[in-house]
């Protein structure tokens, strides 16, 4: 979620985008990047003890400190190219950027690529935040963060998202009937064979996309078992374009995949979560009536009729989605640039 952000802007904004972990020596870009795949799927307590301990402003003040070592050499990259503004879609580089700013004046912008707020997130030096939604606002309120340097912009998304949908006939090209089709996000976990076989009864009612990701257990499940309602594909770059024709999307309740499906305005159902920032992601959602936590194939299976069945209802608690998240940031950008030539 929050390289895809980073790459929407990018893409708008023409400019360039960096991933902050390129910077660090490769055992601490493994310990970062496997080290937290790790945790989260196989030791969920440890990950929700790490992820509360680090709300205490001593841990994370000594989580900052390391991070001025780990990463100095993207630290001294910032001093030889000297950018006026900096935008940030992770919590990692505006501590760091804020350290430089006595001595080296910039700009220190951030996203909030969740719908709610981490203490990580909070940061002083930070002259702009951007974020989801007013729940969002009000967590850095909350936190201390004056309400004049926060702006509800929404999270930037990639171009398809902002476009009306094309009239391809997906059906036809992937050979599927007039069932409800349904976009199952596998995001690499471990997919019950319970879950597998129910992708087969539900096939008389839906019809299904499923991205499968690494998952090589769900692919081989469904290459063994040719069922003409399910697509299967390992990545989908144009991911909207399955979105749109779809009635609900299963998965987990990243920040990303929650605006996204926002912005469509399709249900979701969550299968599982990472505790902590997905957790909170989903409490809002299935608080507004649009998202459904359904662990086990039984009740995944009853949400799934109740959200066929109830479609309209359901469609009429979204919040409205009118913004692009891209044209406000790029306004406030604008802005600045001005106001430092002038």
């Amino acid at each position: 979620g929050h390289k895809k952000a980073a790459e929407s802007l990018s893409e708008f904004l023409n400019c360039r985008a960096y991933d902050i972990l390129d910077f660090a020596p490769l055992l601490i870009r493994r310990c970062y990047s496997w080290g937290y795949l790790v945790v989260t799927r196989r030791l969920p307590l440890l990950w929700c003890f790490l992820y509360e301990f680090s709300r205490h402003s001593l841990i994370r003040k000594f989580i900052q400190l390391l991070h001025l070592f780990i990463f100095k050499r993207f630290l001294t990259f910032l001093r030889e190219v000297n950018p006026g503004i900096i935008l940030s879609t992770h919590f990692f580089p505006p501590a760091l950027i804020s350290s430089l700013k006595k001595k080296t004046p910039m700009t220190n912008f951030v996203v909030v690529t969740d719908l709610r707020v981490h203490p990580f997130w909070i940061e002083k030096g930070i002259d702009r935040y951007f974020v989801a939604r007013e729940e969002t606002k009000e967590d850095l309120i909350r936190g201390g963060i004056a309400e004049e340097k926060i702006v509800v912009s929404g999270i930037p998304l990639r171009q398809g998202f902002y476009q009306q949908p094309l009239k391809s006939n997906f059906r036809e090209r992937f050979g599927m009937d007039e069932k409800p089709i349904i976009l199952f996000f596998s995001a690499d976990f471990e997919v019950p064979s319970s879950l597998m076989h129910l992708l087969d009864e539900l096939g008389r009612d839906f019809n299904f996309f499923v991205i499968c990701g690494k998952n090589k257990k769900l692919q081989g499940y469904l290459n063994r078992n040719d069922n003409p309602s399910v697509a299967a594909f390992s990545f989908y770059e144009n991911i909207w374009e399955l979105m749109n024709i779809s009635l609900a999307v299963i998965g987990k309740p990243g920040g990303m995949t929650v605006c996204e499906s926002l912005r469509v305005r399709k249900p979701l159902i969550f299968t599982h979560y990472i505790w902590g920032q997905e957790k909170n992601n989903m409490d809002l959602v299935t608080k507004w009536g649009i998202g459904f936590y359904a662990p086990h194939h039984t009740q995944l299976k009853r949400t799934l009729f109740f959200i066929r069945d109830n479609y309209q209802t359901i469609q009429d608690k979204f919040p409205p989605q009118d913004i692009d998240a891209r044209h406000i940031i790029k306004t406030h950008l604008d802005a600045l640039k001005q106001k430092t030539v002038s």
